[in-house]
């Protein structure tokens, strides 16, 4: 299921009228599902619908990113003598700390599965 804006909106201010204080900081799980929205919508649009700052959406990308960094990469080694015509798919790994993911992808769906590997990651 694919969030929407306006469904994360609803959220921060059903959030926002039942926490306890205004110093009361925003959920982590709301955090995320704002800045899933991302690119999907322009940070400045996601920020001014959600009333976030610039800068507290910048830090959550920033934590969020580090985090993947540490998580996971994708290694892709170039085979030798072999011409593009040959290619007919392309092996992705995606290594952690402590897992490791191979994925043979036949050329003609590595458009539909390279948006995906966000989710994974």
């Amino acid at each position: 299921m694919t969030l929407t804006l306006e469904a994360v909106a609803q959220e921060f201010e059903h959030w926002r009228q039942n926490r306890s204080s205004k110093t009361t900081p925003i959920p982590q799980k709301l955090m995320d599902k704002a800045i899933s929205l991302y690119p999907q919508y322009a940070r400045n649009k996601i920020c001014r619908v959600l009333r976030l700052s610039g800068m507290q959406f910048k830090r959550c990308m920033n934590r969020i990113e580090q985090n993947q960094s540490d998580v996971a990469f994708v290694m892709a080694q170039p085979s030798k003598n072999i011409s593009s015509t040959d290619l007919t798919s392309i092996t992705i790994i995606l290594q952690g700390k402590t897992n490791r993911l191979e994925l043979n992808v036949p050329l003609a769906k590595l458009a539909q599965v390279l948006p995906q590997l966000n989710t994974i990651l």
